[in-house]
C-alpha cells in the first residue's frame, strides 16, 4: 500500500483483512477503495459490512452498485435479494435471487430463499 497507494486490489485485499478480523476497520479500507476506484469487491464488501451492523438501507445501496457494474454478479444479487426479503420486499427480493441464480443456478442460500419466499406468496 506504501509503495501503490492506489492499487485497488492491494486496498481490497486490506479491507478484506479488516472485515474478517472485526468488521470496524474493514468499511474504512472498503470506503477508501471505492474511492480509488470502485469495483464489484469493494461494492459488495461494503454491502456485507453494512448488512453485519443492520444498516440496510446502506447494504441496498452498496449491492445496487456492484450489481451496476456487473449484472450477472451474483455476489451482488444474493446480497441484495438478502437484505430486500429482510425488508419484507417480497417480489423485489425474488427478483434479485432469480437474477443470481442465472449465474449461479446451485446456490443453496438463493434456492432455499426462493423457496421460502414463494411459500409467503400462496
Amino acid at each position: 500500500m506504501a509503495l501503490a497507494p492506489l492499487y485497488v486490489q492491494a486496498r481490497n485485499e486490506l479491507a478484506e483483512f479488516y472485515f474478517k478480523a472485526d468488521g470496524c476497520g474493514g468499511r474504512a479500507a472498503v470506503r477508501t477503495s471505492i474511492s480509488s476506484g470502485g469495483t464489484i469487491q469493494a461494492w459488495n464488501s461494503l454491502g456485507e459490512i453494512y448488512t453485519r451492523w443492520n444498516r440496510r438501507r446502506d447494504a441496498e445501496h452498496a449491492f445496487r452498485q456492484a450489481a451496476a457494474l456487473d449484472a450477472f454478479d451474483s455476489h451482488a444479487h444474493f446480497g441484495l435479494g438478502a437484505v430486500l426479503e429482510a425488508e419484507g420486499r417480497t417480489n423485489e427480493a425474488l427478483k434479485e435471487y432469480g437474477l443470481g441464480l442465472q449465474t449461479d443456478p446451485r446456490n443453496p442460500v438463493a434456492l432455499e430463499a426462493l423457496k421460502r419466499l414463494n411459500g409467503l406468496k400462496h
